[in-house]
């Protein structure tokens, strides 16, 4: 799954899209930051399901660390997602967990995006489509192309301007897992112990 994340982001890295001061600027700033912090909404849209779910919380990406994704409404929990693994949180103990595989993909595509680590291109993905427009607005939506990985996702649309706004991933089923960002916070200074605390799964 790793690997994955990272050949869609080298997708980003390597199109004439990709080469916009806009998205350089969001690439050196989450290199340089070692804690970020941004709040979000998620809608998911499932056919079973008779309308959309939506809910709302708090990402914390720490370098080197990983992604806790908190959910404050409409039911509190968290999730920490650490290289390949995402882990629950049952009674103040982490858990491994393997449900959920929309959400975990779209967790490791914003622990990759929030690293700024953009590696070398493999043929995982191609673009179908990006767009720029005149107020600095961007968006682009990449086709899987591999096999194993078109069983499940269709195809990942990100958008944003200034920062990331938004990740998108759409499902071979019909499902859609959305994720709208607002007011990110950036951390340059080393991690404080009670920070290191947060991530800490053993």
């Amino acid at each position: 799954m790793k690997k994955f994340i990272t050949l869609l982001l080298l997708c980003l890295t390597l199109n004439a899209f990709s080469q916009s001061e806009a998205l350089k600027k969001i690439r050196e700033r989450n290199r340089q930051a070692n804690y970020i912090i941004v709040a979000f909404e998620q809608i998911k849209e499932n056919k079973r399901m008779p309308k959309p779910m939506i809910s709302n919380g708090q990402f914390r990406y720490a370098k080197g660390k990983g992604l806790i994704w908190e959910v404050l409404v409409p039911f509190p929990s968290r999730a920490l997602l650490v290289d390949d693994a995402v882990y629950i949180e049952h009674d103040g103990q982490w858990q491994r967990d393997e449900n959920d595989p929309m959400n975990h993909l779209a967790g490791e595509v914003l622990s990759e995006l929030l690293s700024g680590d953009w590696q070398q291109l493999d043929e995982a993905f191609e673009e179908r489509a990006s767009e720029v427009s005149a107020n600095g607005d961007w968006r682009v939506t990449l086709q899987t192309t591999n096999s194993w990985l078109a069983k499940s996702i269709d195809h990942i649309v990100l958008a944003g301007n200034a920062n990331l706004e938004q990740v998108a991933v759409y499902g071979r089923k019909g499902n859609v897992s959305r994720l709208k960002f607002n007011g990110f916070l950036y951390q340059n200074t080393p991690l404080t112990a009670e920070q290191e605390r947060e991530f800490d799964h053993h």
